[in-house]
């Protein structure tokens, strides 16, 4: 919530030279939290820059930090990886145990 943090991580985090590096060394996954639909549309700029990436390598996530959201957001979260052939990643830490450190 910090602004100085917010705006330091919005400036430095888009980096594709250094994931397509990454990627290149060693097998790789990238793994997306997303938080409303219109995330897709950065993900999908991430696959355009990594064509060496197969769409099998891309795991979508729900952000959520209660059941009731980690519910709500993952038929749609699941729907957009399906639509795009990635991945789902369900959450299943916290859906059995809640939003509860080290789990």
């Amino acid at each position: 919530d910090d602004p100085r943090w917010n705006e330091r991580h919005q400036t430095t985090r888009f980096q594709p030279a250094v994931v397509q590096t990454l990627i290149q060394q060693s097998p790789s996954i990238l793994k997306f939290v997303i938080d409303q639909p219109d995330d897709i549309h950065e993900i999908l700029t991430w696959v355009r820059l990594l064509p060496m990436l197969p769409p099998s390598a891309v795991w979508l996530m729900p952000q959520a930090r209660t059941r009731e959201q980690l519910r709500d957001k993952s038929q749609w979260v699941r729907q957009l990886a399906l639509a795009h052939s990635f991945n789902f990643s369900p959450r299943l830490h916290l859906e059995m145990f809640g939003d509860v450190r080290g789990t």
